[in-house]
């Protein structure tokens, strides 16, 4: 799977996941398998997850982080200096509190 963070016409794509408030562990894999252009630095609630740059040897990046939801709403956007962002998929787990 891929989804673009970044394109020429939506720059500042966001991408939301409907959850009850809580603390969310969210696991995020950036990478594209033809290309390697691209500057990796994606924000969750906030919180920055991926900060990486791939290379020709390691396209892929694996990053888990730790986030608190208080609007109903897991948001998933790129960070400041991002380029290129994508991200290949995620996974969002409830931690209990």
């Amino acid at each position: 799977t891929l989804i673009h963070l970044q394109k020429p016409e939506l720059p500042d794509a966001v991408w939301e996941l409907a959850v009850p408030d809580g603390t969310y562990q969210v696991r995020l894999v950036a990478g594209d398998p033809g290309h390697f252009d691209s500057v990796y630095r994606t924000l969750v609630e906030g919180v920055l997850a991926v900060d990486a740059t791939p290379t020709s040897a390691a396209r892929w990046v694996d990053r888990t982080a730790t986030v608190a939801v208080a609007d109903g709403r897991l948001t998933v956007r790129s960070g400041t200096g991002a380029r290129n962002n994508k991200l290949a998929f995620l996974e969002v787990r409830a931690v209990d509190a």
